[in-house]
């Protein structure tokens, strides 16, 4: 029998549901926020599996897949998976960037927990040499650590070589982790070569990430979708962001743009779960597809994504394939990247899911601690600290330059107009809320920065990561 490691749990918010329950004070009844009862993710679909697939969609926004109701049909192939699969319509990333939500995927805890994220660039010596943000630290059990010691075999195959590489401590309790810059063919025939070569009598684990659908998009044509193969992806990145003028003919080819790559991206998403099934492994198979946060395109004058915690980029995908579902089911309730943990484990024969962190599903949070390594941006609002907490039907956002902001999803779901003022008793109410979900934020003593070599900068410039001369950046 294979040992597992116990390690404390998080703390839980013993006083979340009281005041999640009082924070519809002083609304109407349809503006209320309504508290979602507290459950397993997949309390009906319990099914134990020996073949668990992760896949990471990075950078694919929710609302322009064709599965969530955008009017190009750029999902079909999810959109068939779907149909005897549990899709998740208000799936929350953690964070709008790489590294602490894939943090969050692997070990159910929020940025201001596991403390993978940005940390004031006053705080980094040698800024030439350093860049601003920590690895996963070794303490936090992973995923992977927990199904290792309970016997599965643990593969990874990702192509984002910007925070995906070991460096940043997301490899932990991965057996294979195979990086590499490519597209999505290629990352399917190396998934699939590593987990058929597994012995047929041990259960198995393995993450997939794709990179089709972040900077440089996969823009190859697609029908239907107008094709710019000169699109100044590049240029309007700094426009959108106030730096110059731009056309709305120009966000459109932005937009064609990224649509072609969630296209291209479902075509091969289609191309796995079809050899999956020739190899007689899908039926049996938890097969959990997510992304670790969305992107904006022109929406809030932003372009790109790690700018601030609107929907466009906290607003992810989440569809998950029990073992032997059979039927199309929909959740409505608010559901987060920490609860990917408690959907896996709650899968596994002998992994209990008290190992890693239960969540409840009333609130969850959208974080950002500040600019990533090395961005270039000047304008003030990119240098604030932004959490969002998701609540019934609202979404508040608390800004450390004091400039917060409420609003109705569902009336409002571009997020268009700050109910702030209008209501405030709520917004207090949510503000507490959103306090007790944080407490003291423990800061490390020690920072263990990665050293940036030439050629990791030269990574994270081709990904849009990074902007010009870093002695500029807090300009």
């Amino acid at each position: 029998m294979f040992q597992r490691r116990h390690r404390p749990p998080g703390q839980r918010l013993a006083a979340l549901l009281p005041l999640a329950l009082c924070a519809a004070c002083g609304g109407t009844e349809s503006e209320a926020p309504a508290p979602i009862p507290d459950s397993s993710p997949l309390a009906e679909t319990g099914n134990q599996t020996d073949l668990i697939i992760l896949i990471s969609l990075d950078t694919l926004r929710a609302d322009h897949m064709s599965l969530y109701g955008y009017e190009r049909p750029t999902s079909p192939e999810l959109e068939d998976f779907a149909k005897a699969a549990t899709v998740y319509t208000r799936c929350q990333t953690t964070a709008p960037w790489t590294l602490p939500a894939h943090a969050s995927m692997f070990t159910g805890l929020y940025p201001f927990e596991h403390g993978a994220r940005t940390y004031p660039r006053d705080q980094v010596d040698q800024p030439r040499k350093f860049n601003n943000t920590i690895r996963l630290p070794d303490r936090h059990v992973t995923l992977a650590e927990v199904l290792g010691d309970c016997g599965y075999r643990t593969g990874a195959v990702t192509a984002n070589e910007g925070f995906l590489t070991e460096q940043y401590g997301l490899s932990q309790g991965f057996d294979h982790w195979d990086n590499d810059d490519t597209r999505a063919p290629i990352i399917n025939g190396r998934a699939l070569s590593w987990l058929t070569e597994q012995p047929e009598d041990e259960p198995v684990f393995l993450f997939i990430n794709y990179m089709d659908t972040h900077r440089p998009y996969n823009n190859a044509p697609r029908p239907n979708i107008p094709h710019h193969e000169k699109h100044g992806i590049a240029k309007l990145a700094a426009e959108v962001l106030g730096q110059g003028e731009y056309t709305q003919d120009q966000v459109q080819q932005l937009v064609d743009v990224y649509d072609t790559s969630v296209a291209n991206l479902d075509e091969a998403l289609g191309e796995l779960l079809d050899e999956l099934r020739r190899l007689e492994l899908f039926d049996q198979a938890l097969i959990v597809v997510t992304s670790d946060h969305g992107e904006f395109l022109g929406d809030h004058e932003l372009m790109d994504h790690a700018k601030d915690v609107y929907q466009g980029a906290a607003h992810v995908p989440l569809i998950v394939k029990a073992p032997g579902q059979t039927e199309a089911r929909v959740d409505d309730g608010w559901i987060s990247l920490v609860h990917i943990p408690e959907i896996v484990l709650a899968h596994t024969r002998g992994c209990g899911i008290d190992t890693l962190n239960g969540r409840q599903r009333e609130t969850v949070l959208t974080e950002l601690f500040g600019p990533r390594p090395r961005q270039k941006l000047g304008a003030w609002r990119f240098k604030r600290v932004r959490r969002a907490l998701m609540q019934g039907d609202f979404k508040f956002v608390q800004s450390s330059d004091g400039n917060d902001e409420l609003y109705n999803l569902l009336a409002d779901p571009g997020e268009l107009q700050n109910l702030l003022a209008e209501r405030s008793e709520l917004a207090g109410k949510l503000s507490e809320l959103l306090e007790l979900h944080y407490g003291d934020i423990q800061v490390p003593e020690e920072l263990n920065l990665i050293e940036m070599s030439d050629e990791d900068l030269e990574t994270m410039r081709a990904m849009g990561y990074a902007g010009g001369d870093e002695e500029e950046d807090d300009e």
